[in-house]
């Protein structure tokens, strides 16, 4: 990946007029949304690399090459996405409906497993850095291990994932449901946890340094000391029903605020490929369970 990275931007400096990352990023994440779709299975790059190998004696099935095409062109997004800087969203933009699928991730993943169950951890687990994963469906899904720092996943359903180890700095998972989620000896340095339910999450061993857990739920979550002592100081609940009723309570004085017209969502107006919130009632503070 990093060759073919490599050629592109020599091309580019030899030929300006070229075709260039941001270029080549959009047309992949036009073709990653149509492959989700089930459109190139019997057509195009898969059918023909099926043919190919069936020619020369390889008992690839056309699923399994169909697998090998998302996971590498999955890759590569991740990868133009790092080096041109302009974000990735997997699953499309929430703010544009059109576009938008929270599940189309897992179903990506689904798709891979003719591989192995394993495939896309396997293949991609190093090459996922800076998603745009706000608002996905990502439940019992297994990332330990991955690189995700500066991950987006805010106000994503996460329940029961599976990030032990996973290198989650900066990552922002305000208002996230990340019940029972594994997070033992994960980097959580900066990490964002505002409003988030992390009720019976594993974070021991986890590195919480600058991390905020600012009216995060940690109702029957395991943590180390340490980590107990910075959720208690960034003001952290440790029981379920003084959580949900903060929640409750921000509900209410949401539905009695009038509509603001101007006051769009951050990456509203970004295209598909390109593109600290907190509650403000103050925190009682619990004792941990």
């Amino acid at each position: 990946m990093r060759f073919i990275l490599e050629r592109l931007q020599r091309e580019t400096q030899r030929e300006p007029a070229g075709v260039s990352l941001q270029g080549l990023g959009d047309r992949l994440h036009h073709f990653y949304r149509d492959y989700c779709r089930g459109r190139w299975l019997d057509q195009g790059l898969t059918r023909a690399t099926h043919q190919s190998l069936a020619a020369l004696n390889h008992p690839y099935s056309l699923l399994q090459v169909d697998a090998v095409v998302g996971i590498n062109t999955f890759a590569l997004l991740c990868a133009i996405s790092r080096r041109s800087q302009n974000p990735f969203w997997p699953c499309g933009n929430p703010a544009q409906r059109s576009e938008y699928n929270p599940n189309r991730l897992l179903q990506f993943i689904g798709r891979t497993a003719v591989l192995s169950p394993l495939a896309f951890w396997l293949y991609n687990r190093q090459h996922l850095y800076g998603l745009q994963l706000r608002a996905a469906r990502l439940d019992q899904l297994m990332l330990a291990q991955a690189s995700l720092a500066h991950l987006d996943c805010r106000e994503a359903t996460l329940v029961g994932i599976d990030l032990e180890g996973a290198d989650l700095r900066e990552a922002n998972f305000s208002r996230c449901n990340l019940k029972r989620a594994n997070l033992q000896a994960a980097d959580l340095r900066g990490a964002q946890f505002q409003g988030a339910d992390l009720s019976g999450a594993q974070l021991m061993g986890a590195q919480l340094t600058g991390a905020s857990f600012t009216n995060a739920c940690l109702a029957h979550a395991q943590l180390d000391s340490t980590g107990v002592a910075i959720a208690q100081q960034s003001g952290a609940f440790f029981s379920a029903a003084e959580f949900h009723a903060l929640q409750a309570l921000a509900q209410q004085e949401e539905t009695l605020l009038p509509s603001q017209p101007g006051n769009q969502a951050e990456g509203e107006t970004n295209p598909p490929f390109f593109g600290n919130e907190t509650l403000t009632a103050e925190p009682r503070r619990g004792s941990p369970r």
